[in-house]
């Protein structure tokens, strides 16, 4: 069950990456800022820089490209 999980995940991490390529999708060093203040903020840490500790840069930076690839999907998608 581990490996079915493991493997869907690299999947979708993988198709994120290739939409978020093939539609110039980057995080800029404000939106990594403000995540950052956010992490900070939500989770009560003092200082960004204790969060930069804990949660690595590529990590907050896989979260916001998979959340700008999800509203880009969201935002075209037509339901019928």
């Amino acid at each position: 069950m581990f490996r079915e999980t493991a493997a869907f995940r690299v999947q979708m991490t993988l198709v994120f990456h290739k939409i978020a390529e093939k539609e110039g999708l980057q995080v800029s060093e404000e939106e990594y800022q403000e995540r950052l203040g956010s992490v900070a903020a939500d989770y009560g840490y003092e200082d960004t820089s204790d969060v930069e500790a804990v949660y690595s840069r590529a990590m907050m930076e896989e979260e916001l490209i998979q959340e700008k690839v999800i509203n880009l999907i969201r935002n075209h998608a037509v339901i019928s």
